[in-house]
């Protein structure tokens, strides 16, 4: 019978039928917790119960026996997701086995898709009748990603799980990983009864280096055809980092956690960055195909159903660098705020520049839009340090006034820029002390080679034999100099 009021379904069977109970597209979606109950659903050709579309949906106190599986949880369930509860899952009855002989069954399949789907949560279920088969079965399963981007992600949470045949406990078979090519399995074994050989909680994890990275302490199965590992006493979850990048672009993403250090490329089917991650806390940034520091626009960080376990990761977890805060302090200078100048090309400074293969990636570049100046400023932020130094203008090219390097991306198309002159009427404010002053005399060395010591142009005060001030540009090498005198 069905209560509405209560949201019960309640001591139903089903059998002989393709599916035992359908729900499906548009769905089933309660606000209230809903109930189905002591269900008795058995030979069913497909699955017992297909669930499609569906949230806040609980199966609990039933039995499902000699089905084409027991459970199907399929596409679009919706958090809070849907949850399955002390119920029996029977491969093979007596019945059929005596009638029949042995015949190959399958368990609860489970299927995830990006957000803000949902996963199904497995508690206090009973497994029957796999010690019986001989085929490669397994209670828990997933289907081939092949079928599609919906049915890859495939996460699991469960605990209180009980397996009549050690074979049947879930696992991630190398077979199916090489037909399919997935990297990107887990499962949460909430409390030990699944991967582990001590009891302890933790997550059978793909033996894959995207997902050990941050991962220790991981233990190899005994099982034959496993290429899973199980890692005790961590935390696992998803996430979903999205930019507006365009498919075929190479972009990695580079993710740290201060020890460890991990570039991890995008997901196949959805072209998001999808690292499975332990709790802590990480620092993450954009690389381009030279290994240059970029910053994508459209950035979202979306994460799949939250697990059993507590202590995951969420959106503190993860800083994604971006720049957006980038100089701060600059209405601190006078001469910036006056309206006399105008900003060229603004630069976030990564930590390994690669400017020997291709320019630098500014976050952004007006120097179209600038026709004559008579000025030129720098301005350079880090931390809570800060200065700015303007000068008359060393050339009347704006191409020229950016980062030198050996890329034609850099300058005016044509040659590499090496400028070294003396600049006059040099501003310089700064919050260090010492820096600051005016009307100085300087002058300026850009280039993308190598230099040695000489002072070719007569620097006052510089020397031939040391580095200082007053340098020599070579024609070969790649260490480049950009300092203002």
């Amino acid at each position: 019978y069905m209560s509405l009021d209560e949201y019960v379904f309640k001591n139903n069977k089903a059998h002989s039928s393709r599916e035992g109970i359908r729900t499906y597209f548009p769905g089933w979606k309660p606000e209230e917790t809903s109930i189905l109950e002591g269900l008795m659903l058995y030979k069913n050709h497909n699955t017992g119960i297909f669930i499609h579309a569906n949230r806040n949906v609980v199966v609990k106190n039933s039995h499902f026996a000699d089905n084409g599986n027991c459970v199907t949880h399929a596409l679009h369930n919706t958090a809070p997701g849907n949850f399955v509860e002390d119920s029996t899952c029977v491969a093979m009855s007596q019945d059929v086995l005596e009638r029949f002989g042995v015949v190959c069954r399958k368990g609860i399949m489970y299927t995830f898709n990006e957000p803000p789907y949902a996963q199904v949560t497995l508690r206090n279920i009973t497994f029957h009748g796999w010690d019986k088969m001989h085929c490669d079965s397994q209670a828990l399963y997933t289907v081939p990603p092949d079928r599609g981007p919906y049915y890859a992600h495939a996460t699991l949470h469960t605990t209180e799980m009980y397996f009549d045949s050690e074979n049947s406990k879930p696992d991630i078979k190398c077979s199916l990983v090489a037909e399919t090519g997935d990297k990107d399995l887990f499962l949460e074994d909430v409390d030990g009864t699944q991967g582990s050989t001590t009891g302890a909680p933790g997550f059978i994890v793909q033996d894959e280096d995207d997902m050990l990275a941050f991962l220790k302490n991981c233990l190899h199965p005994t099982r034959p055809d496993s290429c899973a590992v199980f890692c005790p006493d961590i935390c696992l979850r998803r996430a979903h980092i999205s930019t507006d990048i365009k498919p075929g672009e190479d972009l990695k993403l580079v993710i740290t956690d201060g020890t460890t250090t991990h570039s991890y490329g995008r997901h196949p089917f959805t072209n998001n960055f999808e690292p499975v991650l332990p709790a802590g806390n990480y620092e993450a940034h954009f690389e381009n195909a030279h290994r240059q520091q970029v910053y994508p626009g459209g950035v979202g960080l979306e994460f799949n159903s939250a697990p059993l376990c507590t202590g995951h990761i969420d959106k503190s977890s993860i800083a994604i660098a971006d720049n957006s805060n980038t100089a701060v302090n600059l209405p601190r200078i006078p001469e910036a705020v006056s309206g006399e100048y105008q900003l060229v090309y603004e630069l976030a400074i990564p930590s390994n520049p690669n400017y020997w293969e291709a320019g630098p990636v500014y976050s952004k570049d007006n120097h179209l839009d600038i026709s004559s100046f008579s000025r030129i400023a720098y301005y350079l932020e880090l931390d809570n340090d800060y200065v700015w130094i303007s000068m008359d203008a060393f050339t009347d090219d704006s191409r020229k006034i950016g980062v030198p390097c050996l890329s034609l991306e850099c300058g005016d198309g044509i040659s590499t820029t090496v400028i070294q002159k003396i600049v006059g009427n040099v501003n310089v404010y700064s919050n260090v002390a010492g820096l600051s002053g005016s009307g100085y005399a300087g002058n300026v060395e850009f280039w993308p080679y190598n230099y040695g010591p000489s002072n070719v142009i007569n620097i006052p005060g510089a020397s031939d034999t040391s580095y200082d001030f007053g340098d020599a540009p070579d024609t070969t090498g790649h260490y480049g100099s950009m300092q203002v005198h």
